[in-house]
């Protein structure tokens, strides 16, 4: 699960909603920049527009937006990458760069096929 921080009482909020469904939830990581980074993937200074998907092969896949800014930029790019170790290091499966800006990858896993 990707989230904000939160502090204050409804920090436990979506807690308590993921324990009534059965989820397990845990302890929150920064992945960008991070330490688990591919050293190919040249990381700018904002982050954002994420998509996380467990896919059928047992890796979890991982899709982000990196540019310059947060507002439209040329040099924006997606990154795709994968991790077979739930995320602690990240092997870089595709960069996608279009010469103008890009936003939302979203990931799905159906039926043994992964789409960005």
């Amino acid at each position: 699960m990707a989230t904000t921080a939160t502090k204050g009482p409804e920090a436990h909020v979506g807690e308590t909603v993921a324990q009534a469904r059965g989820i397990t939830l845990s302890d929150l990581r920064q992945v960008v920049p991070g330490r688990g980074m591919p050293p190919e993937a040249r990381i700018m200074r904002s982050n954002n527009n994420l998509d996380v998907a467990r896919h059928d092969d047992g890796r979890l896949y991982f899709a982000f937006r990196s540019a310059p800014t947060h507002f439209a930029h040329p040099a924006c790019r997606f990154y795709v990458m994968a991790s077979d170790d739930g995320g602690e290091n990240w092997q870089l499966e595709a960069k996608i760069k279009r010469g103008r800006d890009i936003r939302e990858p979203r990931l799905l896993s159906w039926n043994g096929r992964l789409f960005l």
